[in-house]
């Protein structure tokens, strides 16, 4: 399940080019090795699935990295060579499905999981199924760091779509409040909301 909520927004998503569109949104804890590093580092990352009918790009964030930016972007004459060498019986049309199933499964499930293994601006991400005393990998992307001008885009827009969010919802709480507080304000002082939190109050 998507834990993301679907807001409707008048920024302009720079990711959203070609005609592509949002096709998956979600949270999956990854284990993240750089090279020359013994240990990895389990990091929540955001995943991002955008694409078209001939586009599939899929986005790697962070909340507690905002310059961490991976792109894993894929054609359809470019997926022919990752059917070829990872011996994958499914079409360029289920591709996005099989991603969106890889990563809900590393969600739901702890005989599922994914490494990302990053060399400088390149990444390789690897789903793996735990079977008994054996892991099979299950699918392997290829991603690239995004450069200087495309992070500091995704940032920008990652930071205005939050603060446009919290001010919805500001907005929303002093509306319920007023609300409240008009048909009972006996309710807003003692019974349903205790002492009155100044913060919140509409000013």
């Amino acid at each position: 399940m998507c834990d993301f909520i679907k807001f409707d927004t008048k920024l302009k998503d720079p990711s959203l080019v070609e005609g592509c569109e949002v096709l998956y949104k979600n949270n999956c804890k990854v284990e993240v090795k750089y090279k020359g590093s013994l240990q990895g580092e389990i990091m929540n990352l955001t995943f991002r699935l955008i694409g078209n009918e001939h586009l599939i790009k899929l986005e790697l964030t962070s909340e507690t990295d905002l310059f961490f930016y991976f792109i894993h972007r894929i054609d359809s004459k470019s997926f022919e060579d990752i059917k070829t060498a990872q011996n994958l019986t499914i079409d360029f049309v289920n591709y996005s499905e099989t991603i969106i199933k890889m990563v809900n499964s590393c969600i739901d499930s702890s005989s599922f999981s994914c490494i990302l293994y990053i060399n400088g601006d390149l990444g390789v991400l690897k789903f793996f199924q735990n079977m008994d005393y054996r892991e099979m990998e299950l699918l392997e992307c290829a991603f690239r760091r995004e450069d200087e001008f495309k992070t500091a885009e995704n940032i920008t827009y990652r930071y205005n779509y939050t603060k446009e969010i919290l001010g919805h919802y500001k907005r929303r709480l002093e509306e319920f409040y007023t609300l409240v507080k008009r048909k009972d304000p006996q309710i807003v002082q003692n019974k349903l909301f205790g002492r009155p939190c100044p913060h919140f109050l509409p000013k």
